[in-house]
């Protein structure tokens, strides 16, 4: 079978909640010899030109998909919403970001406010406000800034315990449109929209959904409210034994699908390296048909 060699779900520190620099990414996608690469930070696209120019100024053929990773919700729990073929100049996306950046500074006001709470409950030092807010300088705040900070001045032990001694019981619901308005949002401009990591065991329709049956409603929902593709490809689905089934699935709903992995770095639990999914080149071409119609 003739396989794509790409990567289309990636982080950078520069943008978003990963551990490299758009710079350092745009080598290692060199090093790595893609075909394609999508950056994919969460709210943001202040990088997604840059890292163009940085491949080409290193003579590299990656080719990179505009794309950006949104946050949203379904009945008050989290999705993310992929959109590709975006425009980072948009007027309506900038606006977009605006409501979205400040939307999650609210929420890391709440968290802290949540922390501190639990904080003083058991003795610990109280983490300053200013020094959340300071995390935001060209991205919105997110929860793994928040678990970096709590590493980095020693509440925790590692990355994945700063989520579930604290973050876990101090979250609170990002105020954003729903998976409905959201998908609408990005139909309209022409974008592609796309629910990340579909099937993962984090932030996907298995947890915003009970079981099968109600996950496949879901989609058939989002299908008569623009949505036509769904994530599948993943960095660990060649030990799924369901993948196969989640393809079929896909494909009996005439849901288009793609992949990526979910690349941060660092003291994460995502790929350890951008990967190429290895999706058939078939299904790879009909995505770029369809950013480019």
């Amino acid at each position: 079978m003739d396989l794509i060699k790409a990567d289309l779900h990636m982080h950078s520190r520069t943008g978003s909640d990963g551990a490299l620099y758009a710079q350092e990414l745009a080598y290692l996608l060199h090093e790595l010899w893609l075909e394609y690469a999508s950056l994919t930070d969460h709210d943001s696209v202040l990088w997604v030109e840059l890292i163009r120019e940085f491949l080409l100024q290193i003579g590299s053929n990656v080719k990179i998909i505009p794309w950006l990773e949104i946050t949203t919700h379904y009945n008050q729990k989290t999705l993310h919403l992929l959109a590709y073929g975006i425009d980072p100049n948009s007027t309506e996306l900038t606006d977009f970001l605006v409501r979205q950046k400040n939307a999650r500074r609210d929420r890391a006001v709440q968290i802290v406010e949540r922390l501190n709470v639990m904080l003083k409950n058991e003795w610990l030092r109280s983490i300053p406000l200013e020094d959340i807010l300071a995390l935001e300088w060209e991205w919105p705040i997110t929860r793994p800034d928040i678990a970096n900070y709590l590493l980095e001045n020693g509440y925790v032990q590692n990355f994945q315990d700063a989520f579930t001694r604290w973050l876990v019981q101090c979250d609170v619901q990002l105020q954003s449109m729903d998976i409905y308005d959201t998908t609408r949002f990005v139909y309209e401009l022409w974008w592609t929209p796309i629910i990340a990591h579909t099937f993962a065991p984090w932030i996907s329709l298995n947890t915003v959904a009970r079981d099968m049956s109600e996950r496949v409603r879901l989609l058939m929902e989002l299908k008569a409210n623009w949505l036509q593709w769904v994530e599948v490809y993943y960095q660990w689905h060649e030990n799924d034994p369901t993948v196969s089934e989640k393809i079929a699935l896909a494909d009996s709903l005439w849901l288009l699908v793609t992949g990526g992995s979910d690349f941060h770095g660092g003291d994460k639990w995502a790929a350890p390296l951008p990967w190429w999914t290895e999706i058939p080149r078939w299904r790879f071409m009909r995505l770029l048909e369809w950013i480019m119609r």
